[in-house]
């Protein structure tokens, strides 16, 4: 079981998102404040909040972070993918590669 935590201040995104995570018997839900980073946790981290870069600089290092753009940019988000090693999808992006990439660090 892979634990995902949803970190938006966009209640549209975190439920979306969420029900997208719910689709995957293999996934749950978690809430930020419940990450224990020994344990198969990925996190989901909306490119809007306020304090992004906080939150890449204190997570990064302990479980993977997939980043979630509302729009189709990329390039606004190469900075930040090449600093913290993190990974990236969009408003585009099909749901079974979101899954799969959510996956990926624990296959």
């Amino acid at each position: 079981m892979i634990n995902v935590a949803i970190i938006s201040g966009n209640q549209h995104i975190q439920k979306s998102l969420s029900l997208l995570v719910k689709t995957d018997p293999d996934l749950n839900i978690i809430k930020p404040e419940e990450i224990d980073v020994d344990k198969k946790v990925v996190l989901l981290v909306d490119t809007e909040i306020d304090d992004l870069e906080d939150c890449l600089r204190r997570f990064s290092g302990h479980v993977p972070i997939i980043l979630y753009s509302h729009s189709k940019d990329f390039l606004d988000m190469s900075y930040l993918l090449n600093k913290y090693k993190v990974n990236f999808f969009n408003v585009y992006t099909k749901p079974e590669c979101i899954l799969n990439m959510i996956k990926e660090p624990f296959c």
